[in-house]
Parts: structure tokens; C-alpha cells; sequence
């Protein structure tokens, strides 16, 4: 008799550490979920970012590039202008002569 009531309060004791064992482990979860939904808030929002800047950095490289070709063109534009001055003074001092 003494044996059935010590295995009866053994088990009694097992489940209440059970018991305790996961209303532990629900807290946890509990406070996971929340973590895991801020992380994803969070995901989402470094992914609109990365979006936002990737979007600026094509046209940076637009802008950059349309930089380049009005670069190029003033300089063969400033070429030009050189020719056409060294060609007018050469025309003005062949009219002088």
C-alpha cells in the first residue's frame, strides 16, 4: 500500500514539473512569436529600403552617365570652337596680307 501511494505522489510530482515545463516552454513561445513578428517587420522594412536606395543608385548611374556623354560632347564642342577660331584667324590674317 505504502509502495502505490509512492509511486502516486512521484507521479503527482512528475506531471506538476511538467505542468511547470510548459507553461515555461508557452511563455517562450509566446515571447518567440513576438520577436519573430518584429523580425519580420523589420525584414520588410529593410526591404523597402534596399528597394528605395537600389532605385536611386540606377539613377545615379543615369545621371552619371548623362554626365559623361555632355562631357564628351563639350569637349569635342570645345574642339570644334578651336579649329574655327584657329580657321578664322587664318582667314583674317590672309586678308591682311
Amino acid at each position: 500500500m505504502f509502495r502505490l501511494r509512492d509511486v502516486s505522489v512521484a507521479r503527482k510530482n512528475e506531471s506538476d514539473k511538467l505542468k511547470d515545463e510548459m507553461k515555461t516552454l508557452e511563455h517562450n513561445i509566446k515571447i518567440l512569436t513576438k520577436e519573430n513578428e518584429h523580425a519580420k517587420t523589420e525584414i520588410s522594412n529593410m526591404q523597402a529600403t534596399i528597394t528605395d536606395l537600389t532605385e536611386q543608385v540606377d539613377t545615379n548611374l543615369g545621371a552619371q552617365e548623362m554626365v559623361d556623354i555632355l562631357t564628351t560632347k563639350n569637349l569635342t564642342l570645345e574642339d570644334q570652337v578651336r579649329k574655327l577660331q584657329e580657321t578664322a584667324d587664318d582667314l583674317v590674317s590672309f586678308s591682311i596680307i
